[in-house]
């Protein structure tokens, strides 16, 4: 029995999901061709005028911050026996 009903089951889950799908695509495309038909119909160039009217600065902004360099460890010297052994 769970034989025939697993893919019965897999079934309506699939025919729910293509319903779902074909119902978002009806209902957006006539939208989505209003906004084309928008978009064609609009010229290349727009003109846009704004004013500042309130400019905030933190006091840290724009600042580059010199990170400290640290030296580099001093190697000692090694002997020549011990080098050749490594």
């Amino acid at each position: 029995m769970l034989t025939a009903a697993l893919p019965l089951l897999f079934l309506a889950a699939a025919l729910l999901a293509v319903g779902t799908i074909a119902v978002a695509l009806r209902r957006a495309l006539p939208q989505v061709a209003g906004l084309r038909a928008e978009v064609a119909a609009c010229s290349d160039r727009r003109e846009v005028r704004f004013r500042v009217v309130e400019t905030v600065v933190r006091v840290a902004d724009g600042k580059v911050v010199a990170l400290p360099v640290r030296p580099r460890p001093v190697r000692s010297v090694l002997l020549p026996g011990l080098r050749v052994a490594a």
